[in-house]
């Protein structure tokens, strides 16, 4: 009920819901996001820790709308 009342809430004020799956994400609460688990579907995901198996790498994925802001070498570090 929460977070589809976050997600509603950033629908209606045309905010971007972003969820967090460092942590959790790739399999680790038994689907492939956490989020699955809340029938939601964010505008922007972050993952690592799994990603890599011990190596430092991260990704964020969104959402066609949000990431065509992007141009190469924006989201680099």
């Amino acid at each position: 009920e929460f977070f589809g009342a976050i997600r509603t809430l950033c629908n209606e004020r045309g905010i971007l819901m972003m969820i967090d799956e460092v942590q959790t994400g790739l399999g680790r609460c038994g689907s492939w996001f956490a989020f699955q688990e809340f029938g939601i579907v964010p505008d922007v995901v972050t993952i690592a820790k799994a990603l890599g198996n011990g190596m430092p790498i991260g990704a964020c994925w969104a959402r066609a709308e949000v990431a065509e802001v992007f141009e190469p070498g924006d989201h680099g570090t």
